[in-house]
């Protein structure tokens, strides 16, 4: 699911998959869902909605099911902000990952990747 139709290009067709292009604060969820994943999306929800969207996703899980997010981290205390980006730092160092030196040193967004 997506905000808009501009990743559509990429959309491969499958039975098992069904993609949509809705607003996921208003639309009504399926039934059963089980594996929700989000990627960077709750940072753009205002933060009153967060909770009660995480709770609706809960509630349209199947017993069992599994809801994956990610989100970029921003903490009010500069010594846990600086703890988290040592966290990052150490993480980049991990045999077989992937990080970009420049964006240690500007603070950019990353994702850690790591082969199977």
């Amino acid at each position: 699911m997506d905000v808009n139709d501009s990743f559509s290009q990429h959309w491969v067709e499958d039975e098992h998959l069904k993609y949509l292009v809705d607003d996921i604060t208003t639309m009504e969820l399926p039934a059963e869902g089980s594996l929700v994943t989000s990627l960077f999306t709750f940072q753009f929800i205002f933060e009153k909605h967060r909770m009660p969207l995480m709770k609706k996703i809960y509630d349209h899980q199947v017993e069992g099911g599994a809801f994956v997010f990610s989100e970029k981290v921003l903490s009010h205390s500069g010594k846990i902000q600086n703890m988290m980006k040592g966290i990052r730092e150490n993480l980049s160092n991990l045999p077989g990952s992937y990080y970009e030196e420049r964006e240690i040193g500007t603070g950019g967004c990353s994702v850690l990747s790591f082969p199977p």
